[in-house]
């Protein structure tokens, strides 16, 4: 994710912000796909090492179109209520992975997260406003 951190700025500066989010979240997404079938501790770490590395950059450029985008009054609304949709979803990892683990086992687990992160990919592939989001440098003349 440090690698990731350090290449976030001029990723995000260089490309078009719709391709860096598609990117990002397809590598977490088919990252968790190989996971299940992925043996072994130092296996398991080099996919999720893989899987992450977009996150940085994907969170910049989605967090800053955000901010561009929301009116500077509302703005401290806004991000509080994506800061606490996240953190919220935070605690809920670790009860569902549990219950996944104890009902179905590690692989079957494992590919119901990757089914969930699918989805998630599928619905940022399939939105024309997002694959088309411009370079922040060009944000302004993208607006309607």
């Amino acid at each position: 994710m440090l690698v990731g951190a350090v290449a976030a700025g001029p990723v995000v500066q260089r490309f078009p912000s719709g391709l860096v989010a598609m990117a990002g979240m397809s590598l977490a997404g088919l990252s968790m796909l190989v996971l299940p079938f992925v043996p072994g501790f130092w296996g398991t770490l080099a996919v999720l090492t893989v899987g992450i590395l977009g996150g940085p950059a994907t969170n910049a450029a989605m967090m800053s179109y955000l901010m561009h985008q929301t009116p500077r009054r509302v703005l401290g609304r806004v991000m509080s209520a994506a800061e606490l949709v996240g953190a919220g979803a935070l605690p809920l990892a670790p009860v569902l992975a549990g219950w996944g683990l104890s009902l179905l086992g590690l692989r079957p687990t494992l590919l119901v997260c990757a089914g969930v992160c699918l989805l998630a990919v599928g619905a940022v592939l399939s939105s024309r406003a997002l694959r088309t989001l411009p370079r922040p440098a060009d944000w302004a003349s993208s607006e309607a």
